[in-house]
């Protein structure tokens, strides 16, 4: 149930990206999504009694938290600057290989098993990925000739 609630949060924001970044810019976007986002998510800690985590930051672990922020800040420029140019749909699309991704390397290092389950998951969301590109609307998004705003 919280995947669904968190599926829903995410499909709304993407449609009230796609429809702010007809204003803005997808630099301006993707900077006020990491700020508030980081400010939230900051303010939830303290609230939920895990403010903690403020101290437990050191010079052993600062470089893992600019990476993981780096990495972040990236897929989520990334992101908005396809979000601008294309449909929901179609940038939607492109993050269900991550899922599959996400599968095997946590049944590589973390769990150690690939269960059957998790193999006709991955099968599913991969033949739903082939499915979609191949009987999706032959309109032209522009995205091959409109890089630059």
């Amino acid at each position: 149930m919280l995947v669904f609630g968190a599926t829903l949060f995410w499909a709304a924001e993407f449609v009230l990206a796609k429809k702010v970044l007809a204003g803005l810019s997808s630099e301006i976007v993707a900077w006020g999504r990491m700020f508030f986002g980081a400010v939230f998510l900051i303010i939830f800690l303290f609230f939920t009694g895990r403010g903690g985590f403020v101290s437990a930051i050191n010079y052993g672990n600062i470089g893992w938290l600019i990476l993981s922020s780096a990495l972040l800040f990236g897929y989520v420029f990334v992101w908005y600057k396809a979000l601008k140019f294309a449909p929901v749909s179609l940038v939607s699309v492109a993050l269900v290989p991550a899922s599959i991704i996400t599968t095997f390397l946590n049944s590589i290092f973390i769990t150690k098993i690939f269960t059957l389950s998790q193999f006709a998951v991955s099968c599913l969301f991969a033949v739903g990925v082939l499915l979609f590109y191949r009987f999706k609307p032959q309109s032209s998004y522009g995205i091959s000739t409109k890089f630059a705003e």
